[in-house]
């Protein structure tokens, strides 16, 4: 036939040996491809996750170094970057019970500002104060430097004379003169109405919050003897007739005076410079003073030791 070929044997052959190869090696090509695709991807996701490790890893470590930076004070104090975590407050700094509750004796009603001023300043701590002026005023006047008239003061005379200071220091007036204060052109009246002046000043020169004639057999150390006895009973009456909060303030106080005093201070930040200090323990949210302690400073010839703000707070706080 024209146009045509005849094929031998061994051509046909070669044709079907080439076809059958062909289609198989297409299979292994694809499959080989498949496979090394997947292996490209496997790998691919491999080091993504490597890399993904390696970053994640590398953030919690910054992370964690963050949070574990300290600083070293000069003192040797170890400062956190970042504050401690807090857990549930411990049994023993737990609250039970009332807070910021006034606890008045039995059947005590307080209708007018008298009435809380005495429970403070009670009648026993009143009745010292009067025997202790009496004996004083007895001593100077027995003696031969001094004569006077002298009338024994009773326990209504002196909550007066407490009262007559109180107004002075209200109306802003404790500089003034006490003649100014009793004068009938310039005075307030409720000065002259209460009492004499020279009544006024006996009482304020023989006025005394302790025995005198015992000093001797107290301890030497005590600076403040001639009025621990009363200053720790109102102490005690600041305590009893209040209960605080779970927060309380301790701060110190200059009270101003520059007469002579063996534990008088100077403080140059302060507004009046000399003067007593002491420290307070107050409730922090209605500022009632619950504790005092003067500072009396050196004892005698003792070196003064470290850590007084710590020793102080201690101490003031410790009923609580």
């Amino acid at each position: 036939m024209a146009g045509q070929k005849i094929l031998s044997q061994d051509d046909i052959q070669k044709l079907l040996n080439v076809e059958g190869t062909s289609e198989d090696d297409m299979d292994y090509q694809s499959i080989e491809e498949e496979s090394s695709s997947e292996g490209d991807n496997e790998s691919a996701a491999s080091e993504v996750s490597d890399y993904d490790s390696e970053n994640f890893s590398d953030t919690e470590a910054t992370a964690e170094s963050e949070r574990t930076i300290s600083f070293l004070g000069k003192d040797g104090t170890v400062w956190n970057s970042q504050p401690f975590p807090v857990g549930g407050a411990r049994a023993h700094n737990i609250i039970k019970g009332q807070t910021h509750k006034i606890v008045l004796p039995p059947g005590k009603i307080l209708v007018s500002p008298i009435d809380a001023f005495s429970l403070f300043v009670d009648d026993s701590l009143v009745e010292d104060i009067v025997k202790f002026t009496n004996m004083e005023a007895e001593r100077v006047n027995s003696s031969k430097k001094l004569k006077i008239a002298w009338k024994p003061c009773d326990c209504i005379e002196i909550r007066a004379f407490f009262g007559l200071l109180l107004t002075a220091g209200y109306l802003r007036s404790n500089h003034t003169s006490y003649d100014v204060l009793w004068s009938q052109l310039y005075g307030p009246p409720i000065f002259r109405a209460t009492m004499g002046l020279k009544r006024f000043k006996y009482l304020l020169a023989f006025i005394l919050f302790d025995d005198k004639a015992k000093r001797s057999v107290r301890p030497q150390k005590d600076k403040f003897a001639p009025i621990r006895e009363v200053w720790e009973k109102l102490n005690t009456n600041f305590k009893k007739h209040y209960l605080p909060g779970s927060n309380i303030t301790v701060d110190e106080q200059l009270i101003p005076y520059r007469g002579k005093c063996p534990f008088k201070q100077y403080m140059p930040s302060k507004p009046d410079k000399y003067g007593m200090k002491v420290w307070w323990a107050c409730d922090s949210e209605t500022f009632y003073p619950l504790n005092s302690l003067p500072y009396l400073g050196k004892e005698g010839g003792e070196r003064a030791l470290p850590g007084l703000g710590r020793r102080v707070v201690q101490q003031i706080t410790e009923p609580y």
